[in-house]
């Protein structure tokens, strides 16, 4: 059944999860793949490396669920579109107790970027980020709100 594209494709899209079960050929198909993704974003880990390299698979998984990006191509971890949506969906996340530390070390040099430009940004960013008084005092500079999400350690620092 694992190679039956008619019951997979009716599988993830009741259950997403369902595509890590799946042959190879179907994790490689598009519309496979896409129908996992609109219930299970995460299904993105089962796709082929070809489909983590598609924009708009990608796309489509990071705008439900920011941890998504992890399972991207490097590529796409890259890319500003792609990050900047995984960063506003992961801020919603946030409120929901998600874990903080998602992004890539790719992700993250273009994380740190949008911290400094767009201070609350600090709220999705890794602990290194939220620890750094350099990033972090230019994120409260253009956003006061931002000294929330600084990490406890550099909180409690003096200076």
């Amino acid at each position: 059944l694992k190679n039956d594209e008619e019951v997979v494709l009716a599988a993830v899209a009741k259950c997403g999860l369902v595509l890590r079960c799946a042959s190879r050929e179907l994790q490689n198909k598009k519309q496979i793949v896409m129908a996992a993704i609109q219930n299970y974003p995460l299904a993105i880990k089962w796709a082929s490396d070809k489909l983590k390299n598609d924009k708009e698979v990608v796309l489509a998984a990071v705008a439900k669920d920011g941890r998504a990006l992890e399972d991207a191509s490097l590529e796409l971890q890259n890319d500003n579109e792609i990050v900047t949506t995984a960063v506003v969906t992961h801020k919603f996340n946030f409120w929901q107790g998600q874990n903080k530390d998602i992004f890539s070390p790719i992700g993250e040099q273009w994380m740190e970027k949008q911290v400094v430009k767009h201070g609350w940004v600090l709220n999705g960013a890794s602990l290194r980020l939220r620890s750094n008084k350099q990033i972090v005092m230019a994120a409260i500079k253009n956003y006061p709100l931002a000294i929330q999400w600084v990490s406890a350690e550099l909180k409690n620092d003096e200076e």
